[in-house]
C-alpha cells in the first residue's frame, strides 16, 4: 500500500524540489496582466503568457517586488524605458522560484531588463506599421483632399483635458474673427482602454460623417508610456482609413506615434492644431485677394495695349493718305504739263480752268484731309473714353458684386441677429421636421447652445 501524505506534507516537498531544481534567480519573459502597489510600498503582479496566433492567455503566475527592491528597481526602470511599468508591458524579469505552504507558487522578482521592454515596444510599433502598409491603408487618410474651409469640426478628446480647452480657446478667440463650429465626442486618450474608446468616437462621428468637414484628435502632454495606445493596430487602422481627414495633436515633443503617421496631418500640441485651421482660413482669405487682384490688373494691361495699339493705327493711316495725295497732285501737274505742249495756247484759257479746277480741288482735297485727321483722332479719343468708361464699369460691377457676397456671408448674416439651427446634424428650415424632445444645436454669432424640443407649432 502506497503511503499517504497530508496536504502540507506534499507541499513542502515541492517547496523543497522546486528550491533543489531552481536554487538561483532565473531570467524569464513574460507580459504584465495585473499590477498593485500596497501601502507599505510592495508590488503584487499578475504575470501571463499568451499563444502567438490567437492572443489566447497560455500561462499565468504570481508575482512580487518587496518594497526595499521596488524602490530601486522602479524609477531604474521608467527613467530608461521611457515607459510606466503597467499592465500590457512585455517584460524581461530575474526572479527567484518560491513556494509556500500556505500561498503557494509565486515568483519573487529582483531584477528588471527595461532593454528589453524598450526593443519590444520599438517591435511591436514596426509590426503595426509593416502590416498597415501591407493592408494598402496607411496613407489613405493623407490622400484626402483637405477641405478649402474646415468650419465643422469633431473633436476626440477627454472633456476634462488641459489641451482640449487650450485648442478650443485658440479657435474661438482667434484674432480674424473666424467662426468654428465644434462638436466633443469623449474619449479616454490614455492607457490601456483608449484605443477602444476612441474608435467607439469614431463611430459615432461616422453616424454623421455628411455634416463634419473634419476631426481633430488631441490630448494634453503625458509620459512616453501613454503613446503606446496611439501605436495600437485597430486604432491606427481606423483613423487611416477613416472617410475624413484627420489631424492629430497628442502633445508628444520627440517621437511620433502611428497614429500620426497615418494621420492626414500630425501637429505636437491642441494649440498648433488650432493654428494650422486658423492659418488655412487665412491662407484661402489671401489667395482669394490675390486672384481678385491679378484679373483686375490683366484687364487693365489688355485695355492699355488695345490702346496703345489704336493710337499706332491712327498715326501711320494719316501719312498714308498723305503720301496717296501728294502722288495724284503730282500725277496732275505732269498731265497738265503734257496738255500744254500738245496743244499750245489754244488750250491756254482750258489750261488756266483746268489749274483754277486743280486749285479748288486741291483745297478741297487738304480739307478732307483735315476733316478725316480729325475725325481719327477723334475717335481714338471716343474708343479710349469708351474703354476707360468700361473699366469703370467693370470695377463697379466687382465692388457690388463683393458687397453682395459680404451680405450674403453666413458669418454677416450671424452677426445681423439671425442664427442657425442644426438637429441630427441637418440644419433646420421647416419645423415639421422636429419632433418633441428632440436634440437641437443653435449656432449663433458668438457661440452656441442646445437645447430640447417642448412645442412645435
Amino acid at each position: 500500500m502506497t503511503s499517504k501524505l497530508t496536504l502540507s506534507e506534499l507541499n513542502l516537498q515541492i517547496k523543497n524540489r522546486l528550491k533543489n531544481s531552481f536554487p538561483e534567480a532565473i531570467w524569464i519573459i513574460a507580459e504584465i496582466n495585473e499590477i498593485n502597489e500596497n501601502s507599505k510600498g510592495h508590488c503584487y503582479l499578475e504575470l501571463i503568457e499568451k499563444e502567438g496566433q490567437t492572443d489566447s492567455i497560455i500561462a499565468k503566475a504570481r508575482a512580487t517586488i518587496w518594497a526595499y527592491t521596488y524602490r530601486l528597481l522602479k524609477p531604474y526602470f521608467e527613467t530608461t524605458a521611457k515607459t510606466k511599468l503597467q499592465a500590457g508591458l512585455k517584460v524581461l524579469i530575474q526572479a527567484k522560484i518560491e513556494f509556500h505552504e500556505l500561498y503557494g507558487y509565486s515568483l519573487n522578482i529582483k531584477d528588471l531588463d527595461p532593454a528589453y521592454t524598450l526593443g519590444d515596444m520599438a517591435r511591436l510599433k514596426m509590426e503595426t506599421i509593416l502590416k498597415l502598409k501591407e493592408d494598402g491603408v496607411f496613407l489613405m487618410n493623407k490622400e484626402l483632399p483637405e477641405p478649402y474651409f474646415p468650419s465643422k469640426i469633431a473633436i476626440i478628446s477627454s472633456k476634462s483635458a488641459a489641451g482640449y480647452q487650450d485648442f478650443i480657446h485658440q479657435l474661438k478667440h482667434n484674432q480674424f474673427g473666424y467662426i468654428f463650429y465644434t462638436r466633443l465626442f469623449p474619449a479616454i486618450v490614455q492607457g490601456n482602454d483608449s484605443p477602444e474608446s476612441i474608435i467607439h468616437s469614431l463611430d459615432q462621428i461616422n453616424m454623421h460623417i455628411s455634416f463634419f468637414d473634419l476631426i481633430v484628435l488631441i490630448r494634453g502632454g503625458g509620459s512616453q508610456s501613454d503613446l503606446n495606445s496611439f501605436n495600437n493596430y485597430m486604432l491606427s487602422s481606423n483613423i487611416a482609413q477613416f472617410p475624413i481627414p484627420v489631424i492629430t495633436g497628442i502633445g508628444h515633443e520627440k517621437d511620433e506615434s502611428v497614429c500620426d503617421m497615418v494621420a492626414h496631418h500630425n501637429l505636437k500640441t491642441p494649440t498648433a492644431v488650432a493654428e494650422h485651421l486658423i492659418n488655412s482660413y487665412q491662407n484661402l482669405e489671401s489667395y482669394s485677394q490675390d486672384t481678385k487682384n491679378g484679373v483686375v490688373a490683366g484687364i487693365n494691361q489688355i485695355l492699355k495695349t488695345e490702346k496703345n495699339n489704336l493710337d499706332l493705327k491712327g498715326r501711320q493711316l494719316v501719312p498714308l493718305l498723305m503720301n496717296s495725295l501728294l502722288k495724284e497732285s503730282y500725277h496732275l501737274n505732269n498731265l497738265s504739263g503734257k496738255v500744254r505742249q500738245i496743244y499750245g495756247r489754244d488750250v491756254h484759257n482750258k489750261h488756266e480752268k483746268i489749274i483754277e479746277y486743280l486749285g479748288h480741288f486741291n483745297s478741297l482735297l487738304k480739307e478732307f484731309l483735315l476733316n478725316s485727321k480729325y475725325k481719327i483722332f477723334s475717335g481714338s479719343k471716343n474708343i479710349s473714353d469708351a474703354i476707360r468708361q468700361k473699366i469703370n464699369d467693370r470695377h463697379h460691377q466687382i465692388s457690388i458684386a463683393e458687397k453682395t457676397l459680404q451680405l450674403l456671408d453666413p458669418v454677416n448674416i450671424l452677426k445681423r441677429g439671425y442664427s442657425i439651427t442644426y438637429c441630427d446634424g441637418e440644419i433646420i428650415k421647416d419645423s415639421k421636421k422636429l419632433q418633441k424632445g428632440k436634440t437641437i444645436f443653435t449656432k449663433y454669432a458668438q457661440g452656441e447652445s442646445e437645447s430640447e424640443v417642448s412645442k412645435i407649432k
